[in-house]
């Protein structure tokens, strides 16, 4: 009987250790596109990186977190943290600004939260429950154009105003004010904005229909000894699937002592490395077990990465729930 029973576990572990699927996503050349992706339905979703620029966490009243689209070359700086002082931000003094980033470790962290006041932007006022802004942030684009940003008010959504800096006549441009309301877009996680186009936009599927973005994002890179910030491209996971990776040369490996994290960078970008050809090279030994609220585990290996020429990902992925389970066998 014991026999029966362990060849038994050992025919089902062999059908669902050959059960791979291989996906083949791809950001488009220049990584033109962000794509998200969900393993239980294998769908992913394109968005145009460049249409938005300022992201607004929308599913929850009482936390807020604002990100900048560090992915298409836009940088923020605090200029000035008084409100009076927004009228006459200087961009000739950007150099002497504080550079402000988003974190790659929490979607609940933007680069707006970590300016100089309480709450990054702004203060909370006991008497009406709001924050209100305190701190000018200055954006710069790729192209060396500038816009200064204040957000005036958090509750229950954003309202905030900016203007465009003239380069010619060195002046600003009368304030456009907007609001971007926490109920629009319910089923997402983020309300987006775009200042080029003064619009609202929807930059991603609903939060129930990814687990990894494929995008670009800043990160503390090593280089000489230290970090740096740099721009990297790689996959950031959804706040409700936790990642853990293990090494497992020719595909096998100990998976007794997983450990699990929150992170959203575990899987990051260092599953590849830039070879001397200028082509990447994937982590052959490298695999990542991404693991539901419910337990499900898929357990994902990257298998190529075309960089910027052609933004393609190819990985496969297979659903281990059953091989990490522990079952007696009598």
């Amino acid at each position: 009987m014991n026999l029966k029973l362990s060849f038994l576990a050992f025919f089902s572990f062999c059908l669902i250790a050959t059960a791979q699927t291989t996906v083949n996503l791809s950001l488009d050349p220049s990584y033109a596109n962000e794509v998200y992706y969900k393993f239980s339905t294998n769908q992913s979703y394109d968005h145009t990186a460049t249409d938005w620029e300022i992201a607004f966490l929308r599913n929850n009243n009482m936390n807020f977190a604002i990100r900048i689209n560090d992915g298409i070359g836009l940088e923020v700086f605090e200029a000035a943290n008084t409100p009076a002082d927004y009228a006459t931000v200087d961009v000739n003094n950007v150099a002497n600004f504080t550079q402000l980033y988003n974190s790659d470790i929490s979607w609940f962290e933007g680069a707006f939260n970590t300016g100089s006041a309480s709450y990054g932007f702004g203060e909370y006022n006991p008497a009406n429950h709001h924050v209100e802004g305190t701190v000018t942030f200055l954006l710069k684009y790729a192209d060396g154009s500038f816009k200064k940003l204040f957000i005036e008010d958090y509750f229950g959504g954003y309202t905030f105003k900016y203007a465009t800096w003239d380069e010619t006549t060195s002046t600003w441009s009368a304030d456009t004010t907007e609001t971007v309301s926490n109920t629009s877009n319910p089923n997402n996680m983020f309300n987006y904005y775009n200042f080029t186009t003064a619009t609202e936009v929807v930059a991603e599927p609903a939060s129930t229909d990814w687990d990894l973005k494929f995008t670009k994002f800043t990160t503390d890179y090593a280089y000489s000894g230290g970090t740096m910030k740099y721009v990297v491209t790689g996959a950031l996971q959804h706040p409700d699937v936790v990642v853990a990776e293990n090494i497992e040369p020719n595909g096998n490996g100990d998976t007794s002592n997983l450990n699990y994290s929150d992170e959203i960078n575990t899987i990051g970008y260092d599953w590849k490395t830039l070879n001397a050809s200028y082509t990447y090279d994937v982590e052959p030994d490298l695999y990542f077990y991404v693991k539901y609220l419910d337990g499900t585990v898929y357990k994902l290996h990257f298998t190529n990465f075309g960089g910027s020429s052609s933004g393609d990902v190819e990985f496969t992925f297979e659903d281990v729930t059953s091989q990490l389970s522990t079952v007696a066998l009598d």
